[in-house]
């Protein structure tokens, strides 16, 4: 999946377990703020480094841990994220960018793995 509003309304679905609609007339996906009855836009997790920096946050206060490799001959940023119930197994993404790759690994490690 590429990096943009369709892995950042993935991201907000799977990882944030908020409800996000897509507006059909602009393409723009919104996140539902149920307590203040708003619209709001889905975070740039996957393009902005400070968004995907509170995900990296969030996943490091329930234990996991990461690691970040800064591209070399291939130009892709490579993150592992592992946790300590899961010894030895880690689960890894290579993304063009880094928010791209953070993206990449969360929803991998989501997939076998959901934080409590």
């Amino acid at each position: 999946m590429e990096p943009g509003p369709d892995l950042d309304a993935e991201i907000a679905r799977k990882i944030l377990n908020v409800i996000v609609i897509s507006d059909t007339e602009t393409g723009r996906y919104q996140l539902r703020d149920v307590k203040n009855r708003k619209f709001l836009d889905v975070p740039p997790y996957s393009t902005d480094t400070t968004t995907a920096h509170q995900l990296i946050a969030k996943y490091k206060a329930a234990g996991c841990v990461f690691q970040i490799n800064a591209p070399k001959e291939d130009d892709q940023w490579s993150v592992a994220i592992s946790h300590r119930q899961l010894s030895g197994v880690n689960f890894g993404a290579q993304g063009s960018t880094l928010p791209h790759a953070i993206c990449l690994a969360i929803l991998q490690f989501n997939q076998l793995f959901k934080l409590a």
